[in-house]
């Protein structure tokens, strides 16, 4: 069971609605209430198919024809975040990181995490997993390398999140431009890194 003295003040006030009141939280701490905080908090399901054209505009579509992306739920406490740079590098293309990431064996997620992401955002704002990756971890900006995106003319593209004015927004960008170590891919934790 995660331990109550790791929730911050957003992860109170949203175990406080979750699980019935305060008294119900008072009952958890004294070991009265048996309830897994990972279920409610971290676990996020990710069941909706990702539809390019209708998310960002006509044209727009998976470089391989659908994504890659088969995963149903993720355990965001079992998740490390790489960026795939070497020592001494502050950017490299967005080609270059996928190669790495594909180099690696690591299986980075993609457009259905992406969208779970955002639509849970949505719904939940601050009580939402990327507030709570923000506030346990710093993150600001995730890539979602699983799943390339060609564009209308096509270049290739892939989907990320980013934290800007204290809200989160979606995007996507072009593989030639520079990505540096903040911009980070979610990985299973159980996967090993060999980045």
């Amino acid at each position: 069971m995660q331990d109550l003295c790791d929730l911050t003040g957003g992860d109170w006030g949203f175990l406080v609605k979750v699980i019935g009141g305060p008294e119900n939280v008072r009952r958890l701490k004294r070991g009265e209430l048996e309830i897994s905080l990972k279920e409610i908090m971290r676990i996020l399901p990710c069941t909706k198919p990702f539809d390019p054209a209708s998310f960002i505009g006509s044209g727009w579509k998976f470089e391989d024809g659908e994504s890659k992306d088969v995963r149903m739920d993720i355990d965001w406490c079992k998740v490390r975040f790489e960026h795939y740079l070497k020592e001494g590098e502050t950017t490299i293309t967005g080609e270059e990181k996928l190669k790495r990431i594909n180099a690696s064996g690591d299986t980075p997620f993609g457009a259905k995490v992406f969208f779970s992401l955002w639509q849970d955002y949505q719904k939940n704002k601050e009580n939402s997993v990327l507030e709570w990756l923000y506030r346990t971890h710093g993150i600001i900006f995730m890539d979602f390398f699983r799943d390339v995106l060609r564009r209308p003319r096509g270049s290739r593209c892939v989907l990320y999140l980013f934290r800007d004015a204290d809200e989160w927004d979606a995007d996507c960008s072009w593989l030639g431009r520079a990505w540096n170590a903040g911009g980070v891919s979610g990985v299973p934790a159980s996967q090993p890194s060999n980045a």
